[in-house]
């Protein structure tokens, strides 16, 4: 398994990757030397660069930033290889779009529902696209926990979207209690007032 982008959503996969029994392949053009003999002891072989065939490989996960995802992915597409793509960057839906024109129907969509950091590898993720059940086939079994829509590349990023939407107007609202709360003092009664909440 390919894995490019070893930042932090990169390392808790290709480490949980690793531990499962997969055969990882980190690449990341920033990866220094401690990163390299951190990955070295979980037998996580690292790079600097793309291979040159993708031959052999049952899956390549894109883990960079969005913004440079498009730039990796059709360099992918160049290499040998058919086995499939999965973008798990924050990528629009039409960046998606334009992926698929790279890769076609090796292209899945995926998108994280909630923080790697905490959720660890089994943070919720759902997947869109022709081989998205193929690729939950091998993640799964890695202790990924998977939803595939029936849908195309796009609609995974497209629930992002939404999820960003409603997060971020959950936060407004806490930052917005909690203002309100030290206005009127009463910051050690708040958590009383909201108590059922978490009943």
């Amino acid at each position: 398994m390919l894995v490019v982008g070893f930042g932090a959503a990169g390392r808790v996969y290709c480490e949980a990757f690793a531990k499962a029994g997969a055969k990882v392949t980190a690449v990341d053009p920033a990866l220094n030397a401690t990163a390299m003999e951190a990955a070295g002891r979980l037998g996580i072989d690292t790079s600097h660069t793309l291979p040159d065939t993708l031959d052999g490989m049952d899956l390549a996960v894109v883990l960079t930033p969005a913004s440079v995802s498009l730039k990796i992915e059709a360099a992918i597409g160049e290499r040998p290889g058919d086995c499939p793509v999965l973008d798990l960057t924050s990528s629009t839906p039409e960046a998606m779009h334009a992926a698929q024109e790279l890769l076609g129907d090796r292209l899945v969509d995926g998108t994280v529902m909630g923080a790697v950091g905490l959720g660890g590898v089994a943070t919720p993720m759902i997947l869109a696209g022709e081989k998205a059940q193929a690729v939950a086939d091998i993640l799964a079994p890695l202790g990924c926990r998977i939803t595939c829509l029936d849908g195309v590349p796009g609609d995974a990023s497209t629930l992002k979207l939404l999820r960003s939407l409603f997060m971020k107007g959950l936060e407004a609202l806490v930052v917005e209690t909690q203002l309100a709360a030290a206005t009127l003092d009463q910051n050690e009664n708040l958590p009383l007032a909201l108590s059922d909440l978490s009943e």
